[in-house]
Protein backbone atom coordinates (compact mmCIF):
# COMPACT_ATOMS: atom_id res chain seq x y z
CA UNK A 1 0.00 0.00 0.00
CA UNK A 2 1.49 3.48 -0.87
CA UNK A 3 1.94 5.86 1.65
CA UNK A 4 -0.80 8.20 0.09
CA UNK A 5 -3.23 5.19 0.81
CA UNK A 6 -1.94 4.54 4.09
CA UNK A 7 -1.93 8.95 5.27
CA UNK A 8 -5.88 8.52 3.49
CA UNK A 9 -6.75 6.09 5.70
CA UNK A 10 -4.82 6.14 9.39
CA UNK A 11 -4.75 9.52 9.10
CA UNK A 12 -8.40 9.64 8.68
CA UNK A 13 -9.25 7.09 11.16
CA UNK A 14 -6.89 8.19 13.81
CA UNK A 15 -7.73 11.56 13.54
CA UNK A 16 -11.67 11.25 14.28
CA UNK A 17 -11.71 8.33 16.14
CA UNK A 18 -15.24 6.46 16.45
CA UNK A 19 -16.49 9.72 15.04
CA UNK A 20 -15.66 8.30 11.57
CA UNK A 21 -18.62 6.21 11.36
CA UNK A 22 -20.85 9.67 11.48
CA UNK A 23 -18.31 12.06 9.79
CA UNK A 24 -17.66 10.28 6.36
CA UNK A 25 -20.98 8.54 5.47
CA UNK A 26 -23.03 11.24 4.53
CA UNK A 27 -23.90 10.17 1.53
CA UNK A 28 -25.53 6.75 2.41
CA UNK A 29 -26.53 8.05 5.39
CA UNK A 30 -28.30 10.43 3.80
CA UNK A 31 -29.76 8.01 1.10
CA UNK A 32 -30.96 5.54 3.52
CA UNK A 33 -32.66 8.29 5.28
CA UNK A 34 -34.33 9.63 2.55
CA UNK A 35 -35.47 6.31 1.21
CA UNK A 36 -37.17 5.15 4.52
CA UNK A 37 -38.37 8.62 5.56
CA UNK A 38 -39.27 11.12 2.82
CA UNK A 39 -41.81 9.43 1.05
CA UNK A 40 -43.93 8.65 4.42
CA UNK A 41 -43.22 12.45 5.69
CA UNK A 42 -44.69 13.71 2.01
CA UNK A 43 -47.78 11.67 2.47
CA UNK A 44 -48.59 11.57 5.73
CA UNK A 45 -46.88 14.78 7.26
CA UNK A 46 -47.09 17.12 4.96
CA UNK A 47 -49.89 15.97 2.90
CA UNK A 48 -49.46 15.54 -1.06
CA UNK A 49 -51.35 13.67 -2.96
CA UNK A 50 -49.48 10.19 -3.93
CA UNK A 51 -49.15 10.60 -7.79
CA UNK A 52 -47.24 14.04 -7.02
CA UNK A 53 -45.17 12.48 -4.48
CA UNK A 54 -43.92 9.47 -6.45
CA UNK A 55 -43.51 11.83 -9.63
CA UNK A 56 -40.91 13.99 -7.68
CA UNK A 57 -38.76 11.07 -6.43
CA UNK A 58 -39.11 9.72 -9.66
CA UNK A 59 -37.80 12.37 -11.40
CA UNK A 60 -35.23 12.95 -8.78
CA UNK A 61 -33.83 9.79 -9.13
CA UNK A 62 -33.56 9.85 -13.11
CA UNK A 63 -32.24 13.36 -12.71
CA UNK A 64 -28.83 11.59 -10.19
CA UNK A 65 -28.68 9.52 -13.05
CA UNK A 66 -27.55 12.40 -15.60
CA UNK A 67 -25.70 14.02 -13.29
CA UNK A 68 -23.81 11.27 -12.23
CA UNK A 69 -21.62 10.62 -15.18
CA UNK A 70 -21.70 14.17 -15.51
CA UNK A 71 -19.72 15.24 -12.75
CA UNK A 72 -17.51 12.19 -13.39
CA UNK A 73 -16.70 13.71 -16.36
CA UNK A 74 -15.84 17.23 -15.41
CA UNK A 75 -14.24 16.53 -12.06
CA UNK A 76 -11.75 14.37 -14.17
CA UNK A 77 -11.17 17.39 -16.33
CA UNK A 78 -10.48 19.40 -12.90
CA UNK A 79 -7.20 21.08 -12.92
CA UNK A 80 -6.60 22.63 -10.27
CA UNK A 81 -3.75 23.31 -7.39
CA UNK A 82 -5.62 21.25 -4.96
CA UNK A 83 -5.41 18.24 -7.41
CA UNK A 84 -9.07 17.54 -9.08
CA UNK A 85 -11.14 15.90 -6.81
CA UNK A 86 -10.76 18.30 -3.58
CA UNK A 87 -12.20 21.84 -5.45
CA UNK A 88 -15.44 20.10 -5.81
CA UNK A 89 -15.36 18.55 -1.83
CA UNK A 90 -14.99 21.80 -1.19
CA UNK A 91 -17.20 23.87 -3.04
CA UNK A 92 -20.28 21.73 -2.42
CA UNK A 93 -19.55 19.99 1.19
CA UNK A 94 -20.92 22.84 3.01
CA UNK A 95 -23.97 23.02 0.81
CA UNK A 96 -24.62 18.82 1.13
CA UNK A 97 -26.02 19.31 4.79
CA UNK A 98 -28.29 22.44 3.74
CA UNK A 99 -29.90 20.70 0.77
CA UNK A 100 -30.77 18.07 3.28
CA UNK A 101 -32.33 19.91 6.11
CA UNK A 102 -34.51 22.23 2.74
CA UNK A 103 -36.00 18.04 2.18
CA UNK A 104 -37.86 18.72 5.23
CA UNK A 105 -38.99 22.20 5.00
CA UNK A 106 -41.91 22.15 2.26
CA UNK A 107 -44.27 24.40 2.96
CA UNK A 108 -47.49 22.83 5.18
CA UNK A 109 -49.84 25.43 4.21
CA UNK A 110 -49.11 25.81 0.63
CA UNK A 111 -51.46 24.05 -2.50
CA UNK A 112 -50.93 20.63 -3.44
CA UNK A 113 -49.38 22.14 -6.95
CA UNK A 114 -46.64 24.49 -4.66
CA UNK A 115 -45.75 21.42 -2.39
CA UNK A 116 -45.16 19.58 -5.16
CA UNK A 117 -43.52 22.45 -7.20
CA UNK A 118 -41.01 22.83 -3.92
CA UNK A 119 -40.23 19.11 -3.66
CA UNK A 120 -39.65 18.80 -7.14
CA UNK A 121 -37.12 21.11 -7.50
CA UNK A 122 -35.85 21.21 -4.17
CA UNK A 123 -34.95 16.97 -4.22
CA UNK A 124 -33.29 17.13 -7.63
CA UNK A 125 -31.42 20.42 -6.40
CA UNK A 126 -30.38 18.10 -2.95
CA UNK A 127 -29.54 14.83 -5.22
CA UNK A 128 -26.82 16.83 -7.50
CA UNK A 129 -25.32 18.64 -4.42
CA UNK A 130 -24.60 14.94 -3.05
CA UNK A 131 -23.39 14.04 -6.26
CA UNK A 132 -21.01 16.92 -7.11
CA UNK A 133 -19.59 15.91 -3.42
CA UNK A 134 -19.94 12.47 -3.44
CA UNK A 135 -18.19 11.00 -7.13
CA UNK A 136 -14.50 12.78 -6.31
CA UNK A 137 -14.37 12.00 -2.99
CA UNK A 138 -15.31 8.10 -4.44
CA UNK A 139 -12.59 8.64 -7.06
CA UNK A 140 -10.30 10.13 -4.85
CA UNK A 141 -9.88 6.17 -3.56
CA UNK A 142 -8.35 5.57 -7.05
CA UNK A 143 -5.69 8.65 -7.15
CA UNK A 144 -4.35 7.63 -3.45
CA UNK A 145 -4.08 4.33 -3.66
CA UNK A 146 -2.19 3.16 -6.30
CA UNK A 147 -2.40 -1.37 -5.97
CA UNK A 148 -5.56 -2.61 -6.67
CA UNK A 149 -5.15 -4.45 -3.07
CA UNK A 150 -5.12 -1.14 -1.46
CA UNK A 151 -8.01 0.57 -3.29
CA UNK A 152 -9.83 -2.56 -2.16
CA UNK A 153 -9.08 -2.50 1.04
CA UNK A 154 -10.01 1.44 1.31
CA UNK A 155 -13.39 0.54 -0.25
CA UNK A 156 -14.24 -1.66 2.03
CA UNK A 157 -13.70 0.52 5.46
CA UNK A 158 -15.42 3.09 3.26
CA UNK A 159 -18.43 1.01 2.64
CA UNK A 160 -18.32 -0.53 5.96
CA UNK A 161 -18.14 2.83 8.06
CA UNK A 162 -20.57 4.07 5.40
CA UNK A 163 -23.24 0.97 6.80
CA UNK A 164 -22.83 1.47 10.23
CA UNK A 165 -23.43 5.17 9.83
CA UNK A 166 -26.66 4.63 7.71
CA UNK A 167 -28.22 2.64 10.40
CA UNK A 168 -27.32 4.87 12.91
CA UNK A 169 -28.82 7.69 11.32
CA UNK A 170 -32.13 5.61 10.31
CA UNK A 171 -32.43 4.35 13.65
CA UNK A 172 -31.65 8.28 15.22
CA UNK A 173 -34.85 9.58 13.19
CA UNK A 174 -36.85 6.93 13.35
CA UNK A 175 -36.99 6.99 17.17
CA UNK A 176 -37.00 10.61 17.44
CA UNK A 177 -40.05 11.07 14.89
CA UNK A 178 -42.36 8.13 16.56
CA UNK A 179 -41.59 9.28 20.12
CA UNK A 180 -42.92 13.18 19.30
CA UNK A 181 -46.49 14.57 18.82
CA UNK A 182 -45.12 16.64 16.73
CA UNK A 183 -44.20 15.25 13.52
CA UNK A 184 -43.34 17.98 11.72
CA UNK A 185 -40.66 19.57 13.93
CA UNK A 186 -39.37 16.32 14.38
CA UNK A 187 -38.22 15.40 11.34
CA UNK A 188 -36.73 19.02 10.89
CA UNK A 189 -35.02 19.55 14.05
CA UNK A 190 -33.79 15.81 13.13
CA UNK A 191 -32.92 16.61 10.38
CA UNK A 192 -30.83 19.74 11.25
CA UNK A 193 -28.84 17.55 13.36
CA UNK A 194 -28.22 15.00 11.03
CA UNK A 195 -27.08 17.83 8.51
CA UNK A 196 -24.46 19.06 10.95
CA UNK A 197 -23.16 15.73 11.16
CA UNK A 198 -22.88 15.22 7.58
CA UNK A 199 -21.70 18.63 6.86
CA UNK A 200 -18.88 17.98 9.33
CA UNK A 201 -18.12 14.71 7.53
CA UNK A 202 -17.75 16.61 3.98
CA UNK A 203 -15.21 19.30 5.51
CA UNK A 204 -13.42 17.13 7.14
CA UNK A 205 -10.55 15.73 4.59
Amino acid sequence: MQCGAVCFFFGWFMMHGMLTFFLYTFRLAANNVIGFFLNKFLLETVVIPPSYVGTALLVAKLWDAVTTPTVGLLSDRTNSPLGRRRPWMLSFGLLVGIAFVALWLVPVDATAEQKFGYIFVIHCLQQSITTAYYIPYAALTMEVARSIKARNVLTQYRFFSGGIGAIVYVLFMGILTMRSNDSLRSYQLTAILIAVIMTAGAMVW
